[in-house]
């Protein structure tokens, strides 16, 4: 009986600190989720150098947005905007992706780029978190 209510006192733990993280603005910027973007972390899951997936974090309007949760090591998150001329944005066919790996390889993995909108890129930025996955913190990942 002790033992149940310690699992139950410690999933109680776990879910309040989980509601607790701030939303994916918080660490991407306020406008992220207002416009032509997409957010990616390049290092999954061990982060940087030895990682060699990637995770969608927001694919765009009307697509969920992910805070970062890094397992393990430092990893990089691109955030891209784009004009409105990168067309699979705007036709939502990309909105269903966030919160799934880049299996069909749709990232480059160098810059976080959604590929085919390399010439509608209007800004791009990198930011660097680590553990603990509740609560990630700045790294430094050059």
């Amino acid at each position: 009986l002790i033992g149940l209510v310690t699992l139950l006192l410690l999933k109680i733990n776990v879910d309040a600190t989980l509601s607790d993280k701030p939303p994916c603005t918080f660490y991407f910027g306020q406008d992220v989720t207002k416009s032509y973007t997409t957010v990616v972390d390049v290092d999954v899951p061990n982060g940087f150098p030895t990682a060699n997936l990637t995770f969608i974090h927001h694919s765009g309007p009307g697509s969920e947005c992910l805070s970062p949760a890094p397992p393990k090591g430092c990893h990089r998150y691109y955030r891209v905007d784009y004009t409105e001329d990168c067309k699979p944005l705007g036709d939502g066919s990309l909105v269903d992706l966030a919160g799934n790996i880049d299996s069909q390889g749709i990232f480059d993995r160098a810059s976080g780029v959604l590929k085919g909108c390399e010439t509608s890129v209007k800004n791009f930025q990198k930011y660097c978190f680590g553990p603990p996955t509740d609560s990630p913190e700045q790294c430094a990942c050059e």
